[in-house]
């Protein structure tokens, strides 16, 4: 494993930066992963831990005359965010993942990038997840895959794909695909 500076698995804030490293979006192809939540144009989307906007922008930039909401609970990260001038759809919201203070019911899409292995109870993100969308809606996780061990948070950090389909279903999410996305992260999709 290379040296990891956040051995507990925690992503400092201090290390935003790194957020937007060269190579990092392309990696991660956010425009496919809306693609895997059939968004479009018009959509309200939630992103919940959005961090510096990997998943948030072009999920704004996608809703056109749609609403997202880029939820975290570190104001630096909704600066750096704000630094790239993001479409003006786009509002930030300063809450914990798991209680957002967004209304019931109000997305089609949501995103949680890089989230779950961040927090205590994880399974508390996926029921957020589900209150905040409609029926039909739809949610794509995206996190460390457990096989890999090259760079990320450590082993004991990462969350299983068995882990992963049970807090789907125990939300009340019908759990639709798990993929293992690139070489060290996986995209779970589910619906409402």
């Amino acid at each position: 494993m290379k040296d990891n500076p956040n051995p507990d698995g925690i992503f400092k804030t201090e290390q935003a930066a790194k957020l937007d490293a060269p190579g990092r979006a392309e990696e991660l192809q956010p425009d496919e992963v809306l693609r895997k939540l059939k968004a479009q144009p018009g959509l309200t989307g939630v992103d919940l831990g959005s961090g510096t906007g990997v998943f948030a922008i072009p999920m704004a930039e996608l809703a056109g005359d749609g609403d997202v909401y880029a939820v975290d609970r570190a104001e630096v990260m909704h600066d750096h965010l704000r630094e790239k001038d993001p479409p003006a759809n786009l509002q930030t919201v300063t809450a914990d993942v798991t209680a957002t203070g967004l209304p019931d019911g109000i997305a089609d899409v949501v995103t949680a990038g890089f989230i779950l292995h961040e927090i205590k109870e994880p399974e508390r993100l996926l029921k957020e997840a589900a209150r905040l969308m409609k029926q039909g809606g739809r949610l794509a996780v995206i996190d460390w895959r457990e096989d890999t061990e090259y760079i990320g948070p450590p082993r004991s950090r990462r969350i299983s794909r068995e882990r992963v389909e049970r807090m789907f279903k125990e939300a009340g999410l019908r759990f639709d695909e798990y993929i293992n996305w690139t070489d060290n992260h996986f995209v779970a999709v589910g619906t409402k």
